[in-house]
């Protein structure tokens, strides 16, 4: 069967993508350029990398997509929350009540961030201020009151002005006046990693729509890919392997009220 496969070039997808792999009873159409909007607005994908905050949303609304076990990209998070030192550094405690640039309010590294700062520091993801410079990818999705949209503006521009209190941003800023709320985030991510044993801040996840027969033997294919990276490119594949980081993250999704109730990671899977 020809199915169209939505994924991006990393180490562990470069012997999939490369057609080093074969998938057995299946003819792949790799889309390598990454575009989520299609993934869930119009399900373009048969089989799709997918930012975990997206999936999270749409299976909520409804779309008919399954999680596949295994998590394609991740990244620490700890590094994504910037401030302008040059103006005034910013501790992660004084956030409360702060303008808070973000792309869009469900990405994934939003989820993660308001998590350190609860557990770490005290701070009510709701007494936060979010500034958001795009829609979320599932038009069902409501953001909650208070959270602003701007049209046309640049983050670091407004960063840089003193319109924005901090950010989140991928990839680091080149400018040097913007650096990491949270103090010495290398060691911060390692204290969060040796309380949460196992997980990772999962930032991109494997989805299929519901009815595709071929995604397994796509997964399949990608785990065998995956052995193929350098051991520390490889990240979590597999139901239990995967659970630490998901269970987390659905705790975080609906505790910060991005999802309506806890799901359980079977039910994702199903």
């Amino acid at each position: 069967m020809r199915l169209k496969v939505h994924l991006g070039n990393t180490p562990m997808t470069d012997a999939l993508i490369a057609g080093e792999i074969r998938v057995p009873g299946v003819d792949p159409e790799f889309i390598t350029r990454l575009d989520f909007l299609p993934a869930v607005r119009e399900l373009a994908w048969d089989f799709t990398e997918l930012s975990l905050g997206t999936f999270l949303v749409a299976r909520a609304a409804g779309t008919p997509l399954r999680l596949l076990p295994a998590i394609l990209t991740a990244a620490p998070q700890h590094f994504n929350l910037y401030c302008n030192v040059e103006r005034r550094p910013l501790a992660p405690g004084e956030l409360a009540g702060k303008r808070i640039g973000i792309r869009h309010y469900t990405m994934t590294p939003g989820l993660w961030i308001r998590h350190l700062l609860e557990e770490e520091h005290g701070v009510d993801p709701a007494t936060l201020h979010w500034v958001t410079f795009g829609d979320p990818h599932v038009r069902e999705f409501r953001v909650p009151e208070g959270v602003e949209r701007v049209h046309g503006r640049d983050m670091n521009d407004m960063l840089l002005a003193g319109e924005l209190d901090a950010m989140v941003s991928e990839p680091v800023p080149a400018d040097s006046r913007l650096q990491p709320v949270f103090p010495d985030p290398a060691g911060a991510t390692q204290r969060w990693q040796s309380r949460h044993p196992g997980a990772v801040h999962a930032v991109h996840i494997a989805a299929a729509k519901r009815d595709c027969a071929g995604a397994d033997a796509i997964l399949d294919a990608f785990c065998e890919s995956r052995l193929r990276a350098p051991e520390s490119a490889r990240l979590p594949c597999g139901i239990e392997a995967i659970r630490p980081s998901l269970e987390l993250a659905l705790e975080c999704a609906s505790h910060q009220g991005l999802i309506p109730r806890r799901f359980s990671l079977e039910e994702l899977l199903a």
